[in-house]
């Protein structure tokens, strides 16, 4: 090997550790960057010429990886728009609220947002919005991705019809004939107004009572009025028929068509007690806020106490995510050497969970970083010093002429 040679391979020596200097300077700097991918160095043997044995050496180069498929930590968080992909997937977001520019990232901070046209959207803090498959009012998922678009908050769910309800209470089993009990509830129109129904019970004889129904907003009454009730002696349990339709018009012209059950009520030998009656339906309520929910599915909580699923959050795998590519605001972009990406169910795969209320942080492990720093250096020492020996060879051999 000439001096020149030498020369040149302890320079491309302390270029590559150079590199691999900056590669740890980067992770350690982000190591509370959340979604931040850890940058590995892999060093590897230059090749000059070849004689006619061997090939002869020419330095080294370094190359930088980063490990977009290794888990970083997860931060359990109170905020109900923050998400993990636990395993290899990962979020698909957009930079355009059309989806065609495709992106892909391990952090799922997310917020709402208003895109150029006003639609409020979930977009990450460098405003990559969210891709979901949506969901119909019925539960069914669509897997046609698109960015999720959000209902604003004056934006109201209609109101929801009663249309059931289950009476428990407990009639006294030691009443006379003709003894009654009053019992009153609740119940919604499809308009969302709110109206009071009163059902009268009445003791006919043993084991025996009678129910009518009415109310002071509207006119209504049991398909069979009055709805007899009987009840086993023993057990106290009712026994025959026990539901009824209720229909009627109420005053505000909407009608009415429930169906009463009577399946939990009882007869015992305690005073009546008015227990808990199941109706539902709901009135007009507004978005008060949204979170996503372990199964994956973003969902909207309203005033009235509804909610509503209206995006499921797919997870990205790929073949190779190492080989992605890098963009701005730490997100990746497919190539042809990471392939293109696959949709999963987080519900179904095991190569992506999804995890509610959690943040992933880096993967940067800083006691590895400090260890990779020191052996750093002291190859980079060693190189310079190799270097600086050859010069002065090179010095000698100068003066020597």
């Amino acid at each position: 090997m000439s001096l020149t040679g030498a020369f040149w391979i302890s320079s491309t020596a302390m270029a590559a550790q150079g590199q691999a200097l900056g590669a740890i300077g980067d992770n350690i700097a982000n190591l509370n960057t959340g979604g931040y991918r850890r940058r590995d160095v892999n060093f590897s043997e230059l090749l000059g010429h070849s004689d006619k044995f061997q090939a002869k050496s020419s330095g080294a180069k370094a190359g930088v990886t980063k490990r977009v498929e290794t888990s970083g930590a997860y931060q359990v968080s109170d905020r109900g728009l923050n998400a993990a992909m636990n395993g290899r997937a990962m979020f698909v977001v957009s930079k355009d609220t059309g989806g065609a520019d495709q992106y892909y990232t391990r952090f799922g901070a997310f917020e709402a947002k208003q895109d150029s046209t006003g639609t409020l959207r979930l977009a990450t803090q460098n405003d990559y919005y969210l891709m979901g498959w949506p969901v119909a009012d019925d539960g069914t998922v669509s897997t046609a991705l698109q960015t999720i678009a959000l209902p604003g908050r004056t934006q109201p769910l209609d109101a929801i019809e009663s249309t059931s309800a289950t009476v428990n209470d407990n009639l006294p089993a030691l009443s006379s004939v003709g003894d009654q009990v009053t019992r009153s509830f609740s119940v919604y129109d499809a308009a969302g107004t709110l109206h009071n129904v009163d059902l009268v019970f009445e003791n006919t004889g043993v084991n025996s009572w009678q129910v009518t129904a009415s109310s002071t907003s509207g006119t209504i009454a049991l398909a069979t009025s009055p709805m007899p009730l009987t009840f086993d002696s023993s057990s106290g349990a009712i026994t025959g028929t026990s539901s009824v339709a209720l229909t009627g018009t109420w005053s505000n012209s909407e009608s009415a068509t429930i169906d009463v059950a009577f399946d939990g009520m009882t007869q015992w030998g305690e005073a009546s007690a008015p227990r808990a009656v199941e109706v539902d339906g709901a009135p007009a309520g507004y978005v008060s806020s949204y979170y996503f929910d372990s199964d994956g599915f973003l969902n909207v909580a309203y005033s009235n106490g509804q909610v509503r699923p209206i995006y499921q959050i797919p997870g990205a795998v790929f073949r190779n995510a190492s080989g992605l590519t890098e963009a701005t605001g730490d997100v990746f972009k497919a190539s042809q050497t990471s392939g293109a990406a696959a949709l999963v169910d987080p519900q179904a795969s095991e190569l992506g969970k999804f995890l509610a209320n959690t943040l992933e942080l880096s993967n940067v492990d800083l006691a590895r970083e400090m260890t990779n720093l020191i052996q750093t250096q002291r190859a980079y020492s060693t190189a310079a010093t190799a270097f600086r020996t050859v010069d002065e060879m090179t010095t000698v051999v100068r003066d020597l002429t």
